[in-house]
């Protein structure tokens, strides 16, 4: 059983359990809340698995010619973009655009940690013609030689602390939040090397 019937399957029984609590009209509000619950995790996880299955072939192009972690890649994918609902245009892993930066450019406001403490701020980001063309350019950028403990990190669990003392995300938590996505959504299983 693949992981989408094995979903099917945990949900129709979730169903079937709320369904057979309802003996009393007392009981109903409450399980009928249950269900709604249940649907609501349930179109939660699809949409998920859909911004997953969308990214996912560049990423896996990514892995395959520069030995990036596609586990890596997609979780800072879905805490840079809130699961693709919130990215910057088509910048969905949050790359700023600096002086140097050629492309197009949008101007958010965003939160940065100085001196560890949270600040709100406007800055520029980098804005790309496709999603595509965020996957690429961000693999760049973890090819600079900045980034080389990323890409020599044995395993995603020290990739992602590499990140955050390379000082790709201000945020104190990043390699936390990162190892957290990839534990869950168990995104190691698209890892090749």
């Amino acid at each position: 059983m693949n992981k989408k019937q094995e979903f099917i399957e945990n949900f129709k029984s979730e169903v079937n359990l709320v369904i057979e609590k309802i003996s009393t009209e007392e009981k109903i509000d409450t399980l009928l809340e249950q269900l709604k619950s249940l649907i609501d995790d349930f179109v939660k996880n699809i949409q998920r698995q859909k911004f997953i299955n969308k990214i996912l072939p560049a990423v896996l192009a990514c892995q395959e010619k520069h030995k990036i972690r596609a586990s890596v890649t997609l979780a800072q994918a879905i805490l840079e973009s809130g699961w693709g609902r919130a990215s910057i245009g088509n910048n969905i892993f949050g790359i700023k655009a600096s002086k140097k930066w050629t492309g197009k450019v949008k101007t958010v406001v965003t939160h940065e940690y100085i001196n560890g403490k949270k600040v709100t701020m406007s800055d520029n980001f980098r804005d790309y013609d496709s999603i595509e063309d965020s996957i690429y350019d961000h693999a760049k950028l973890l090819l600079l030689p900045r980034y080389k403990p990323v890409l020599e990190a044995p395993d995603w669990l020290r990739a992602c602390q590499a990140l955050q003392k390379c000082g790709y995300s201000t945020s104190p938590v990043y390699a936390k939040s990162l190892g957290s996505l990839i534990q869950q959504y168990e995104l190691f299983r698209y890892d090749t090397n």
